[in-house]
């Protein structure tokens, strides 16, 4: 009899213990809603977190869906940094980005860029991402400053770590 009684106590605080556990622990809602905590890598023509060819990314969480990028690469945005909206980090969702940075292989000056696109998750860690993006180039020409409106489509392959 006792035994009984000792094995239904030891069977309700595990049943207690897994209740607790289970409303600790992280949704996938969650983890869609959280920044990465590693690098992006970024392939393609413009993208959210910088105007590049082939970008490296960090995204510095500032909140559910508002991160601080800090990005470098090659392409019109050498080095850039700005805020980055998404709706979904690891899912699908809109990102809305505003970054500013320089192309230090030309010698352009600040280039602010303003960028709206989607992404879908092609696998667990590759995503799609298509948008439209400006940016505003200013650079020296021999009379003086020359400025220039850029808009451009994104299409990019981003990996996050």
């Amino acid at each position: 009899m006792r035994f009984n009684f000792l094995l239904m106590v030891i069977i309700f605080q595990g049943f207690i213990i897994a209740q607790e556990i289970e409303d600790v622990s992280i949704s996938e809602n969650q983890i869609e809603h959280t920044p990465p905590n590693g690098w992006d890598l970024n392939f393609g023509i413009g993208g959210p977190r910088g105007y590049y060819l082939l970008g490296l990314a960090k995204d510095i969480p500032l909140g559910d869906h508002l991160a601080l990028t800090v990005t470098g690469g090659l392409g019109l945005q050498t080095i850039a940094t700005g805020l980055l909206y998404a709706s979904n980090y690891r899912s699908d969702g809109f990102l809305i980005s505003l970054t500013g940075g320089y192309d230090l292989l030309i010698g352009v000056d600040f280039i602010p860029q303003l960028c709206i696109s989607y992404q879908t998750r092609l696998q667990e860690r590759l995503f799609l991402t298509l948008g439209v993006g400006v940016a505003v180039s200013r650079y020296k020409e021999s009379y003086g400053w020359e400025t220039t409106i850029l808009p451009y489509p994104t299409i990019t392959l981003n990996f996050i770590e």
